[in-house]
């Protein structure tokens, strides 16, 4: 049976971060042999000023990193992208323009994890929505997505609508009305959204971005590419059938590829029908 024709996978974690398993080479022998065609790796950033140590290399591993990712990439040629997902917090923007022009990256992708110091994608401090009102919530977190984007330092959004991971929503309507300034931000600033299938494996069991996010992108002009956000090699990809298929809802035809910090256009694959 022939493999899927599916798009690269932008969006994936390796041992290195702390809480992901799997090396560059295994993430790039499971995405080659489902048919995905290339591969960004993409842990995340070290923060010298102490930021969430949990979920990321720190500094002195970084070298270990690059090496990883050099070694793929010297087993399968043109396939492997270096990668990072870089957070946004207030104070950052100084040492990661420093960091990000020290090191040849084909991809930055941009993500807020934080409002203030509460992680509210974290479970261990889900306690937190309880503790503040819902719209604020998204109200704080879309503000910091448009600050991230009027930077000029990143290349892709990472999972824009986030915070609805453990299924804590809004009305669309008022979701989309919070989210325009960040997607406005977005397309004036040429970046990518990326479409993001690890919702599916998370309580709220749906991509990111929402269909209401992913057509008013569509509208704009914004450019799409796909990532799985796997953290083990065996969900590199996963999702991306469902994926492709939403962004042939949406209206998108074409998507983008990511190297040498440079978007360039490729015609979406064609969507497979969807199954009963």
């Amino acid at each position: 049976m022939p493999l899927p024709t599916l798009p690269p996978d932008h969006h994936v974690h390796t041992l290195l971060c702390g809480h992901a398993t799997g090396t560059p080479e295994e993430y790039a022998e499971a995405a080659f042999s489902r048919g995905i065609p290339a591969l960004a790796i993409t842990d995340h950033i070290p923060a010298p000023d102490g930021y969430d140590p949990e979920t990321r290399m720190g500094i002195k591993d970084f070298a270990r990193y690059d090496a990883a990712v050099r070694k793929a990439q010297a087993r399968w040629p043109g396939r492997i992208r270096f990668g990072i997902e870089a957070d946004f917090y207030t104070g950052c923007e100084s040492w990661l323009n420093t960091f990000l022009q020290t090191h040849p990256f084909d991809v930055v992708l941009g993500a807020v994890h934080f409002i203030g110091t509460w992680g509210f994608d974290n479970p261990a401090q889900i306690g937190g929505w309880q503790e503040r009102p819902l719209e604020r919530i998204w109200s704080d977190y879309f503000d910091q997505v448009r600050r991230l984007a009027e930077t000029g330092l990143f290349d892709v959004i990472a999972h824009i609508d986030l915070p609805k991971k453990f299924g804590h929503r809004l009305p669309a309507s008022r979701l989309l009305e919070l989210a325009e300034p960040a997607l406005q931000a977005i397309a004036v600033r040429g970046l990518a959204l990326e479409i993001n299938s690890g919702g599916l494996r998370k309580p709220v069991g749906e991509i990111y971005p929402s269909p209401t996010l992913l057509r008013r992108a569509c509208e704009l002009g914004i450019p799409i590419l796909f990532g799985s956000d796997a953290h083990r090699p065996e969900d590199v990809g996963a999702g991306f059938t469902e994926a492709v298929r939403l962004a042939w809802a949406c209206g998108y035809s074409q998507h983008v590829i990511v190297e040498e910090r440079r978007l360039r256009w490729e015609s979406l694959p064609p969507a497979a029908p969807a199954t009963a």
